[in-house]
């Protein structure tokens, strides 16, 4: 008995050894292209992940997916836009844990597989969800955008609602809840839970979320289109949880187009909004951060910017979940324009469908005009030196040479006279 109780209780710590070490969790392991991958993590974590750590690789070729992740009651939630077809490797960088009052390092990887998937016996028909985003993190009323990515209609039930989606359209689900966190449950070809994490100030008695840092942003991306020299505005939100006052903060970018003024403080359990002035002078794409850093921590709010062509409409401008050598078009520079409407594509590519056409600078315009005035004045000294010399060799008059004849004669004429 002895025996078996030292082996029962070697079995519990063993149990217990195996639930402290870093457990990931995807919502399943093969997706479609257009599907948003749902996955957490769950631990007793001593580092702080960012969505950075999360890696997608294709072979040896990373692959920028767009993803996020948020740190709630020792589970990290993320997830990611799966925009292309293959076989993948998803590595979580190495990172420290606590596991029995000792800390201990582990780094994390999962294949997955993304392929389209059909529903009929003719392998024609295709259901695909595009959830964005894959998560919510919010102080005002939690939304969501579902999208049909697929060919068919998709029956989808949500809360106390059935809605049918027809393909290639989208709707806006708002999710009314008074609980710090919960999950969205959408159920259609198979059951999709969104992770809700809503933060109320206006009651206190609600219990907050146990967060990685004091200070949160929202939003933890940004993606905006621009056009040269027509200033854009974007807010983003400063959300102090702490109990104190946040009076060290200091923010700053590399991207010297973006300005903005620093608050002075962030109240404590307040948001103070914080407004960039984004005026690029060229076109291009710009990726960059801001950095925010109080009290010892830092905030990296990364930046994706596009700044189109000034005859670009922004309004006509198509966005997809394509990459551009997907879609079989080219990336235009700097100094080029495409022909026709360009495409957004997911990754933040002026794509282009057509051809790109050289944009000439005004130096170049410039040169062109005074080497034209020049060619001009040259051509018309060169027609008037050639109109004076045919000038001065014009052929005379009937008149003047019959008059000249005359005169001539008579010379001649008088001259013998004299002689006689």
């Amino acid at each position: 008995m002895k025996k078996e109780a030292i082996l029962i209780l070697l079995f519990l710590c063993l149990i217990s050894l195996a639930t402290a070490a870093p457990i990931l969790e995807l919502n399943k392991p093969t997706f479609q292209p257009g599907e948003t991958l749902l996955g957490k993590i769950t631990t007793d974590f001593e580092d702080k992940l960012t969505y950075t750590d999360i890696e997608f690789f294709k072979g040896n070729r990373k692959i920028p997916f767009q993803k996020d992740i948020i740190f709630y009651d020792n589970t990290y939630y993320f997830y990611t836009y799966l925009t292309q077809e293959g076989d993948f490797t998803m590595k979580i960088s190495e990172f420290i844990y606590r596991e029995d009052e000792e800390l201990k390092s582990i780094s994390l990887e999962q294949n997955i597989s993304v392929k389209q998937q059909f529903i009929d016996d003719n392998n024609t028909q295709t259901a695909i969800l595009s959830i964005r985003p894959g998560l919510i993190f919010t102080t005002s009323t939690p939304e969501i955008t579902i999208s049909n990515k697929g060919n068919t209609d998709l029956e989808i039930k949500y809360l106390d609602q059935t809605i049918t989606l027809p393909p290639a359209e989208h709707k806006v689900i708002t999710y009314l809840t008074n609980q710090s966190f919960s999950y969205l449950n959408l159920e259609t070809y198979e059951t999709f839970n969104i992770p809700v994490i809503y933060i109320n100030f206006e009651k206190p008695e609600q219990i907050q979320p146990k967060l990685d840092t004091d200070l949160k942003i929202n939003p933890t991306l940004i993606h905006i289109n621009t056009i040269p020299n027509q200033p854009q505005q974007q807010e983003i939100e400063l959300i102090n949880f702490a109990e104190t006052n946040i009076t060290d903060l200091t923010i700053s970018t590399n991207l010297d187009f973006i300005t903005f003024e620093t608050p002075e403080q962030i109240p404590a359990k307040s948001i103070q909004n914080l407004t960039l002035t984004i005026n690029p002078q060229e076109q291009g794409f710009f990726s960059g951060n801001l950095t925010i850093k109080y009290s010892n921590q830092t905030i990296i709010l990364p930046i994706n910017l596009y700044s189109f062509p000034e005859e670009t409409g922004l309004e006509n401008i198509q966005q997809t979940d394509k990459s551009c050598s997907e879609l079989a078009g080219v990336v235009c520079t700097s100094n080029q324009k495409c022909s026709t409407t360009p495409q957004l594509t997911f990754g933040g590519e002026y794509c282009c469908l057509t051809s790109c056409e050289t944009i000439e600078s005004e130096s170049e315009t410039s040169w062109t005009w005074l080497w034209g005035i020049i060619i001009i004045l040259a051509l018309g000294a060169g027609g008037y030196f050639v109109y004076k010399k045919i000038k001065k060799t014009k052929p005379q008059e009937p008149k003047e040479t019959l008059k000249k004849s005359t005169e001539l004669y008579e010379k001649r004429v008088k001259g013998s006279l004299t002689k006689t």
